[in-house]
């Protein structure tokens, strides 16, 4: 099954979204009266929602984007840390004319959504979080991120990157081989390398501690 068969017979644009001056790639599908922004996980791209598009897009306008620094969206030169995520988030629902939405949030998307819901409750009218990071700093998971993640992308051994997705999934045959080529071409593009350095700046434990969530 690929991605091209989970989209078929769904009328759908893939575009690209200026937010606050960072070109953001964005999957747009269906016509309800609400909206449902999905938000994939760290490294991740909008692909990760391939299976969910569709049977959301019967009832509600759909949107799965690449976030900040992720996939082929802009990739500014700092650390990416929470507020800035949120703050590319709130410029994509204005430019894209969505005054409240329902997020769907897998790890460090679910951590974003959480603290857009915390902070802005008028833009959001639910939360659905799957396996949301943001509430722990477990050093060993950081180093494991921090380093499969850095090795995939700073070798050309695809094998790096299919250990990376297979990392995510509970059955490794989910990581299919289309799924793993889109992450590599996106891991190996000049301005992905350049900044994964910034990407990953919240497996650091000083930076993660300050965008906790907290009471």
């Amino acid at each position: 099954m690929t991605i091209w068969n989970e989209l078929a017979g769904l009328d759908f644009e893939l575009t690209t979204v200026d937010a606050g001056g960072v070109p953001t790639r964005s999957l747009q599908a269906g016509s309800g009266d609400e909206a449902v922004i999905f938000l994939h996980g760290t490294s991740g791209h909008l692909e990760a929602f391939a299976r969910n598009i569709a049977p959301h897009a019967e009832s509600y306008r759909v949107h799965a984007i690449d976030m900040l620094g992720h996939g082929y969206t802009g990739k500014p030169d700092y650390p990416y840390e929470i507020p800035r995520y949120v703050e590319h988030l709130v410029t994509y629902l204005d430019a894209v004319g969505l005054d409240r939405v329902h997020l769907v949030g897998e790890s460090l998307g679910g951590w974003v959504a959480a603290y857009l819901a915390s902070e802005q409750p008028e833009r959001v009218l639910s939360l659905q979080l799957l396996a949301a990071g943001g509430t722990v700093a477990n050093p060993v998971v950081m180093e494991r991120i921090k380093t499969s993640t850095a090795k995939a992308v700073q070798s050309d051994d695809i094998e790096l990157t299919r250990a990376r997705m297979q990392l995510l999934m509970h059955d490794p045959a989910d990581a299919t081989e289309e799924l793993v080529q889109a992450r590599h071409r996106i891991y190996h593009q000049p301005d992905f390398v350049a900044n994964i350095h910034n990407l990953l700046s919240l497996q650091e434990m000083e930076v993660r501690q300050r965008n906790l969530l907290r009471p």
